[in-house]
């Protein structure tokens, strides 16, 4: 049964023409980071070869934004303060004229409310290699309305971009759904079709009838007939990668109080089960993995003690373990 629907922003839901409008949008970047930084001539081919790098690396514990930012901040030779204040400066002043351009969808806002009416969790499941702002823009230019999307995927809340599948696993984490629940629905076969069904999502790759046939499909039930997926076995790969990622989103989304509070008295807090979740991944997890690799048949027993290690946890700050938990894996 069908619970969230994910959809593609960029010719899906609004008109982009998208290679045009990414080779516009680059130039004028450019342009900007050359005045407000300084940035060497070649700073665009090297942004991209930074996300390139991105992608191809994980680090659970930080964003694509702020990893990003990071990583122009060496290009630039700035304070990453320096970069920030920049990116706000030109998605203010420049990006928006930029999306003039952007025409409107006329089977989006039917789609959008036919799925809110029928309770769908709805996510704006856009290629996470800008910024909220500049993706709430072009919402805004092709007028897709202020819903109450379950989620809308950016540099600012995604650790993974498309067409890795972890992506979409990470998607999955944060709606605390199965993967044979959720359908992806875009115009690119590499980014939004193929890499969604590495991760155990239903498809649907808009044809020649664009949006307005999957509305019509819609419209006939077509989201009601799709059963459970058979579970490709890199699911639990992409899973294994993406989880520490998603205890990163939860943990940022949360106050210091809440961090802190144990739900009852015999329960743990949110900074207790990060810290158990660290001591049995250096503990248990790492041990066994090199017992498998280094024995034919090792026999991996359970621990069922009450973790001893326990008493100490409300000492110890949740950033500091949270990295700990993250780094081995």
């Amino acid at each position: 049964m069908i619970k969230a629907v994910l959809l593609d922003l960029d010719d899906t839901l609004i008109r982009t023409d998208t290679v045009a409008f990414t080779q516009r949008y680059l130039e004028k970047l450019g342009h900007s980071l050359r005045e407000e930084l300084a940035a060497p001539p070649d700073v665009i081919p090297r942004l991209v070869a930074l996300y390139k790098d991105i992608q191809a690396t994980d680090n659970p514990g930080e964003t694509l934004y702020e990893r990003t930012v990071s990583g122009l901040a060496a290009i630039t030779d700035s304070a990453p303060m320096s970069v920030e204040a920049a990116f706000a400066r030109f998605y203010a002043d420049v990006y928006p004229a930029l999306c003039e351009s952007i025409q409107v969808e006329p089977a989006a806002v039917p789609l959008l409310e036919r799925l809110f009416a029928a309770g769908y969790q709805v996510v704006i499941a856009t290629n996470p290699a800008l910024p909220i702002e500049a993706i709430q823009q072009r919402m805004a230019a092709g007028c897709i309305p202020a819903y109450p999307f379950a989620l809308i995927t950016s540099m600012q809340t995604m650790h993974f971009g498309k067409p890795d599948p972890a992506y979409y696993e990470e998607i999955r984490g944060l709606l605390d759904q199965r993967a044979a629940e959720m359908v992806m629905v875009g115009d690119d076969y590499h980014n939004d079709i193929q890499s969604a069904a590495a991760a155990g999502l239903h498809t649907y790759h808009l044809g020649p009838g664009g949006l307005a046939q999957f509305l019509e499909q819609v419209r006939a039930g077509w989201l009601d007939t799709l059963a459970d997926t058979t579970r490709p076995d890199s699911v639990l790969l992409n899973r294994l990668r993406v989880f520490p990622a998603v205890v990163d989103s939860l943990k940022r989304t949360a106050t210091a109080e809440m961090i802190q509070r144990c739900p009852d008295v015999d329960e743990w807090s949110m900074r207790d089960v990060i810290c158990h979740l660290r001591d049995y991944e250096v503990a248990q997890n790492q041990v066994h993995l090199k017992r498998v690799a280094a024995e034919d048949n090792p026999f991996i027993a359970a621990d069922y003690d009450p973790w001893a290690g326990a008493f100490s946890y409300p000492d110890t700050p949740v950033d500091k373990a949270f990295a700990e938990f993250a780094s081995p894996r």
